[in-house]
């Protein structure tokens, strides 16, 4: 068994559909609570060996406030994603909604926190701004011990939002943060990982709000896209994990809408150009949602 922190995971755009109303009503303080367990991410955001076996031990918890916080109250924080370190540490990545009154302009703002993997101390706590609701969904570790993640970053909320890139140091100095767009209406990124010639694909979704597709978008070690590809397949569609394969083919998984009470994971297979091989859907008479897959 490896040490390994747990998060909660967003995978659903009625997230961020239904979060001004439900600002009013819900209130939640993240707890990051760190255990042992055989299951996780490794250092370069791949998954490790899974197992269902419940947690034995926790080696330390966590409660994270926002870095302007002077009480629990100020701003609702939650947790997306989380990685071990190269150097052994933990660096983990969500957001910071304000509950200020009336309710400012930068609403959201994207939080990234490094801990000490044996302590879980708060080495750095970072809040990042782009647009005014920016949100951080998943996040890797490059060659050369930066972190980069993805996320959606958006001016409304509602209608328009882009796929966002960001970059800090190991010491938390922001390197770069970018929107990226693909429709030009509703996008964003749910994953990030590292592709064999040192860029990255994103997996996340593209189209109307409420009527989004499965997209993939492959962009060079600073961001710059290369290339993207939107799969239209009926309404609310998102990928939720997107990996590079060994043979140079991607795959995207997570979930297609059947009904207006179910949905199906759903996993495409594309080739290096992310032009589309197959489509398979998985799933049964509930509810079905893929977020993540593995070679």
């Amino acid at each position: 068994s490896q040490y390994i922190p747990l998060t909660t995971k967003q995978h659903s755009t009625a997230v961020m559909d239904e979060k001004m109303k439900n600002n009013f009503y819900s209130f939640l303080i993240s707890c990051f609570i760190f255990t042992i367990i055989s299951c996780g991410k490794g250092s370069d955001g791949s998954a490790t060996s899974s197992g269902d076996e419940a947690p034995t031990n926790v080696v330390f918890g966590k409660t994270i406030l926002d870095p302007d916080a002077t009480k629990s109250a100020d701003y609702e924080e939650s947790a997306s994603d989380v990685i071990k370190t190269s150097g052994g540490d933990y660096v983990v990545v969500g957001t910071s909604i304000s509950w200020e009154w009336p309710m400012p302009d930068n609403m959201d703002d994207i939080l990234i926190v490094k801990l000490d993997g044996t302590s879980g101390n708060v080495i750095w706590n970072k809040k990042i701004h782009l647009e005014n609701y920016d949100k951080a969904t998943s996040v890797v570790e490059d060659s050369d011990g930066n972190y980069v993640f993805t996320g959606f970053t958006s001016i409304n909320d509602s209608s328009k939002s882009d796929v966002f890139f960001g970059k800090v140091d190991p010491q938390g100095n922001v390197l770069m943060k970018k929107a990226i767009n693909i429709t030009g209406k509703h996008d964003g990124g749910y994953s990030i990982s590292k592709t064999a010639d040192g860029g990255y694909i994103i997996g996340g979704e593209a189209g109307h709000h409420h009527n989004e597709d499965f997209m993939m978008l492959k962009v060079d070690q600073n961001g710059n896209k290369e290339w993207s590809k939107k799969y239209s397949d009926g309404e609310d569609n998102s990928a939720f994990d997107a990996i590079e394969a060994s043979d140079g083919n991607f795959y995207l998984v997570g979930s297609k809408r059947i009904d207006d009470r179910l949905e199906d994971i759903m996993i495409i297979k594309t080739n290096s150009k992310g032009n589309k091989i197959w489509d398979k859907t998985y799933g049964g008479d509930k509810e079905d949602i893929g977020e993540g897959i593995i070679e």
